[in-house]
């Protein structure tokens, strides 16, 4: 079992190199240099490896925590927030190493995380707490089927006050930006929705249909709604 977590620090005045030569001392890893060998190449920590902790930025931190906590290559891996600090392409890339030791290597994650997406991507079940209750368990897509509407998105081009008439005919949930139009509309309302808007010579030049998200029932259920659409 091993932990890391995007909060926690490791001794400052000590360099990388030290602190997970550290490490491979706890946990006893029979070949210590080409086991760091491997971490320092898969955390790209080849330029901060002789930089004291304390000397780094919180990103290169954080990468440090991952790779400390890799280690030993643990079948139990606890991770808390394990990307907060990270840029996109090396949190990209964090998120796909760590899938590849859950399916290929059988790793158990247990992820703490607010980035839903990153939860999609890397649990097959999710508990959602709050105020120290479990409000929502289950696997991320039946999490989110329990959204029961979608966005429709819409750049009119024609006949948008029909677009208007429709969504207020229908009481539809809807913003506008310019013609771009984001209607939420029940998943089975769609297919008679798309057709009225053909019906009724609504002319667009892009359409495209966002399918509900684990961050959809998040934030709905976090908000104390329901977790059905208007």
């Amino acid at each position: 079992m091993n932990f890391s977590s995007t909060y926690t620090d490791l001794p400052w005045r000590i360099t990388v190199a030290e602190n997970l030569i550290w490490t491979s001392w706890l946990y006893n890893i029979p070949d210590r240099k080409q086991r760091l060998k491997k971490i320092k190449t898969i955390f790209r920590l080849d330029k901060i490896w002789s930089q004291s902790f304390g000397s780094l930025s919180a990103g290169q931190r954080t990468r440090v925590n991952l790779a400390r906590s890799m280690v030993n290559f643990p079948k139990i891996l606890l991770l808390d927030e394990p990307t907060a600090s990270l840029d996109p392409e090396v949190a990209a890339y964090m998120r796909e190493f760590f899938s590849d030791q859950r399916t290929k290597f059988n790793t158990s994650i247990i992820l703490t995380s607010h980035n839903m997406a990153e939860v999609e991507e890397l649990c097959d079940r999710v508990l959602i707490l709050k105020e120290g209750s479990i409000i929502g368990n289950d696997t991320p897509s039946n999490l989110a089927k329990k959204i029961e509407f979608s966005h429709l998105r819409l750049r009119v081009t024609k006949n948008a006050t029909e677009l208007d008439k429709l969504i207020s005919l229908r009481k539809l949930e809807s913003s506008i930006d310019d013609h771009n139009y984001t209607i939420t509309i029940k998943e089975k309302l769609l297919p008679l929705i798309l057709y009225e808007i053909t019906k009724k010579n609504i002319n667009y030049s892009e359409i495209s249909i966002d399918k509900p998200k684990l961050e959809d029932y998040f934030l709905k259920i976090a908000k104390g709604g329901s977790s059905e659409a208007p």
